[in-house]
């Protein structure tokens, strides 16, 4: 059975690993919700919450929410892990809700 997740391409036209995709939905402005990660990636539910909460694990600091009660909670990445790698070195790090910035003065 062929799932829609096999023919979403990376730059070089290899097919991209799940966990690459997921990072790039989440990534998205608007964050993605988790019925449609489980659908694009042909997971249900419950994989799709452990794999979000293994991204928390490797440093990724993700954001949830509902939107309105009733529907799908929402996710998005809200800082890398190379962002949780510097503070964990002790670089101020300051993360708005738009974009990340990096210092390197002490805080």
């Amino acid at each position: 059975m062929t799932k829609a997740v096999d023919f979403i391409k990376g730059e070089l036209g290899r097919r991209m690993p799940k966990k690459a995709q997921l990072i790039n939905m989440l990534h998205r402005k608007a964050g993605e919700d988790a019925v449609t990660i489980g659908v694009a990636l042909g997971w249900k539910s419950h994989t799709t919450r452990a794999a979000i909460s293994r991204l928390r694990g490797h440093g990724y600091v993700i954001e949830s929410w509902v939107p309105v009660p009733g529907t799908a909670t929402r996710y998005r990445i809200i800082a890398d892990s190379a962002v949780s790698t510097a503070v964990e070195a002790g670089i101020a790090v300051v993360v708005t809700v738009d974009h990340m910035q990096a210092r390197t003065d002490a805080a």
